[in-house]
């Protein structure tokens, strides 16, 4: 099967993420723009630079007690979301802990494509715990990232119980050395894609195009 790769760009001027976001979609089946390294004031213009390419982009602005670099206000971050759904990307990374809290919010942000997001950096919770949230998490629709922090191949296994056959809309997998082979085996299980790094990557344990490629499949650059 050919695996479809989605590459963060994770750079702190508009410049520099547009130019690697060309890199990154030559390279990759989507990109993941990571508006939270930017500067809010810029972050518009980031958006800018990179119109025409969004179609094949995963919007994400997260901020610092989700494990992102955003240090503002979360009603500031939040209008910077709906600046950000306005341009129509591929998909707009949410937080369920945004989405879960803030009632509307959804309908806030104009129908976007959304990515529903959440990150455990502690560990991995039990097999109940973890199907529930994603039973909670589909209530907003869209696609749903679920990340955790595997100390063991144990805690790998099961992030990819949570798929229970082919969940086409479900991104989920293991951080950490433990959950490697998670980012591949995750597509065999209905993931429509995995992320993967140009270069330095961007997440404990995340590999690199050229590594999934030599997997299976996807091209390298």
């Amino acid at each position: 099967m050919k695996y479809r790769t989605c590459v963060p760009v994770a750079e702190r001027t508009p410049e520099a993420a547009s130019r690697q976001l060309d890199l990154a979609l030559g390279a990759s089946d989507y990109a993941e723009l990571r508006l939270d390294y930017i500067a809010p004031s810029r972050v518009a213009e980031a958006l800018e630079l990179a119109a025409g390419r969004l179609g094949r982009t995963v919007c994400t602005l997260r901020p610092r007690s989700e494990g992102g670099r955003f240090a503002g206000t979360e009603e500031a971050r939040l209008r910077l979301l709906e600046e950000a759904a306005g341009f129509d990307p591929f998909l707009l990374d949410v937080e369920y802990s945004a989405l879960s809290s803030r009632r509307g919010l959804a309908r806030r942000l104009g129908g976007a494509r959304l990515l529903v997001s959440w990150h455990d950096f502690g560990g991995t919770p039990g097999a109940a715990a973890l199907a529930g949230r994603r039973k909670r998490m589909s209530r907003f629709g869209g696609l749903a990232k679920m990340a955790c922090m595997a100390r063991s191949t144990a805690d790998a296994a099961r992030m990819l119980g949570i798929y229970g056959g082919r969940d086409r809309r479900l991104v989920a997998f293991a951080m950490g050395d433990p959950g490697r082979i998670s980012r591949i085996l995750c597509m065999h299980l209905g993931s429509p894609f995995t992320y993967a790094s140009l270069s330095r990557p961007t997440a404990p344990g995340q590999m690199s195009v050229a590594e999934v490629a030599a997997l299976g499949g996807a091209v390298a650059p």
